[in-house]
């Protein structure tokens, strides 16, 4: 069970096994938390205050001598109500991918951080990578957007890891006005030939 349970948490919509690690989503999670470890209590989104219904978190689990213990509790590093950060979990070794398929920034392309505040985009949806260090310890690698940015893509809907590399599917990603084809982007490590 995740570590503050609440009734419609949605805990378990997602979820990956590497190794002796799992990685759990629960896109309706509703903290108002950022990165990795922050306060599990409900709370205010932003400055001012608001609802962080659906925000979404994701949880990381270790087995150790046959035990299960909680490692993570993460979060977006732009927490907002309605995102369903968590929708979608990948995991390979020291490095996670979570999808929140409702994000609603206007940003395009990798780290584009500036943008992550701007929400008029609705459902363009976003990816965030996240790695671990030979300590345990997470942090967030990169934050992910499509190309384009339109509304309703839902990008980050699902989400892959391997070798380093990160996949990610905007499944109504349209290539022509009235038409959702959907699209998979694949993202790969700079160091990469």
């Amino acid at each position: 069970k995740a570590s503050n349970t609440e009734a419609g948490d949605v805990f378990g919509i997602s979820i990956a096994l590497s190794g002796d690690t799992l990685a759990v989503g629960a896109s309706s999670e509703g903290s108002g938390a950022t990165g990795i470890n922050g306060s599990q209590t409900n709370g205010p989104c932003e400055v001012g205050g608001g609802s962080c219904f659906s925000s979404g978190a994701a949880y990381v689990f270790t087995l150790s001598s046959g035990v299960w213990s909680q490692q993570a509790y993460i979060k977006a590093s732009n927490t907002g109500a309605g995102d369903w950060f968590g929708a979608s979990v990948a995991l390979s070794g020291d490095l996670l991918a979570v999808g929140a398929q409702k994000e609603a920034s206007n940003g395009t392309g990798v780290d584009n951080n500036s943008a992550q505040a701007d929400d008029s985009a609705l459902d363009s949806g976003a990816a965030y990578t996240f790695t671990r260090d030979s300590g345990g310890v997470w942090s967030q690698q990169a934050y992910i957007k499509p190309a384009v940015s339109a509304s309703s893509l839902f990008f980050g809907y699902c989400t892959a890891v391997s070798a380093g590399s990160v996949a990610v599917c905007a499944p109504f990603e349209k290539d022509v006005p009235s038409n959702a084809t959907g699209s998979v982007y694949v993202f790969i490590p700079s160091s990469s030939p």
